[in-house]
């Protein structure tokens, strides 16, 4: 991992009380319900419906908690002749970081990991082709969650107004990475378009975004269940007098029906994550066996990506128990047909005799076979060659040269 260069600014706490004062005068007093949905749509990416509809028609239905785990790390690119916008978009990325409770510092080409790129072009599209104000992108890690990189785009040649946009895409930029478009929220479009700064809705999502106890990597369905509880602490600190709080059973209702439709087409974290929430009492009765079910069916997806999905989370313990033995054939399933990261994977478990029986001869065979056209797969066989002796390496490089794919079959 790169290391961070730059002078650590952490935002105190007069930053954050700034953040929040006006979070609060620009909320709608909204209810526990309202904050709970927007949370699953906005930090958990529930909704792909860019429409009118704000909730429930969207195809991301598994996706998990993800944002910044370590400090942000910032440096301005691009057309650098508006001061004052400049000056307006550090600001607002303080203010977010400080209610998130991120440590911010400016940095260099080589040590910064979120990019304020400001532009004044014709170029700059959304999704729907139309000229853009601004566009954030992010990288984070597929199952961890930890956002390691983003990148903050504005247009200094819009006719939009830019105060709206730089806070909406600061919050894309720190996990809040869909619109609840029936949520009192600078997230949403389409329905609301008067809202310029962050309202109470927006700061309760982003505190239980960034609460301790939301871990990075958690699956839908548990960040909701937990959420319920972080909410209803967060709004109540922040307006004694909202609402009261609402039953949630039909909202985790929602996303149990999310879930299981996405399973039916066919989607191994959608299974997972049913299997996770049978396993520890998720909205679900605690059941074992239809846990170890749900995990067995989605081993035998025709699909082998999905399978490659299901041995990674089965290997690492996510949403289910570790069980690198079972990882291991279904790895093993992928590499005969091909798949040039369960090749990999597989080379891991037989160098390391995890899960399975450790075979110095068969890890380098399947390194060599994928390195290839895997440049992961590659260096991890230059990382072994040292370590082997020419007679081990010989009949690997035999091995591989003799292997082909197998045809799928039904399992």
């Amino acid at each position: 991992m790169r290391g961070f260069g730059g002078i650590a600014a952490i935002i105190g706490l007069s930053g954050f009380l700034a953040a929040t004062a006006v979070a609060q005068t620009t909320g709608k007093n909204p209810s526990h319900a309202d904050i709970l949905r927007g949370f699953d749509i906005a930090a958990l990416y529930a909704d792909k419906s860019q429409g009118t509809t704000g909730y429930g028609s969207g195809a991301t239905m598994t996706g998990i908690v993800a944002k910044w785990t370590r400090p942000v790390v910032y440096r301005v690119d691009g057309m650098t002749y508006d001061k004052a916008r400049i000056a307006e978009t550090i600001a607002s990325l303080k203010r977010v970081a400080a209610i998130a409770g991120v440590s911010v510092s400016e940095g260099t080409e080589a040590t910064a990991n979120f990019i304020l790129v400001f532009r004044n072009t014709d170029n700059l599209r959304s999704s729907n082709g139309g000229k853009a104000g601004c566009l954030t992108s992010w990288n984070s890690h597929q199952w961890t969650g930890a956002f390691n990189r983003a990148e903050l785009h504005i247009n200094l040649g819009t006719r939009s107004d830019l105060t709206q946009c730089i806070n909406h895409e600061m919050l894309h930029a720190f996990g809040l990475r869909g619109h609840p478009h029936k949520l009192h929220s600078v997230m949403s479009y389409y329905t609301v378009r008067i809202v310029f700064d962050m309202t109470e809705a927006d700061t309760v999502m982003l505190q239980t975004l960034y609460d301790e106890r939301m871990k990075p990597g958690l699956s839908r369905l548990a960040a909701m269940v937990l959420a319920d509880g972080i909410i209803e602490e967060k709004r109540r600190a922040l307006n004694p007098a909202a609402p009261p709080k609402t039953d949630s059973t039909a909202l985790f209702h929602d996303v149990i029906a999310d879930l299981e439709v996405a399973a039916k087409a066919g989607s191994a974290r959608a299974l997972l994550s049913l299997a996770e929430a049978y396993r520890f009492g998720l909205s679900l009765p605690k059941d074992e066996a239809r846990m170890q079910a749900l995990i067995a069916q989605a081993a035998q997806l025709p699909d082998a990506a999905q399978r490659f999905d299901v041995a990674y989370a089965l290997n690492n313990g996510y949403f289910v128990p570790q069980d690198a033995a079972h990882a291991a054939s279904i790895y093993r399933r992928n590499a005969d047909v091909g798949h040039l990261t369960s090749q990999n994977n597989l080379a891991l478990l037989l160098r390391d005799g995890k899960g399975v029986p450790q075979d110095m001869t068969e890890a380098l065979m399947w390194f060599t076979i994928a390195a290839g056209k895997y440049d992961l797969a590659e260096r991890n066989r230059q990382s072994l060659l040292p370590k082997l002796t020419p007679d081990i390496q010989a009949a690997a490089q035999q091995r591989a040269a003799a292997w082909r794919p197998a045809a799928e079959s039904v399992r």
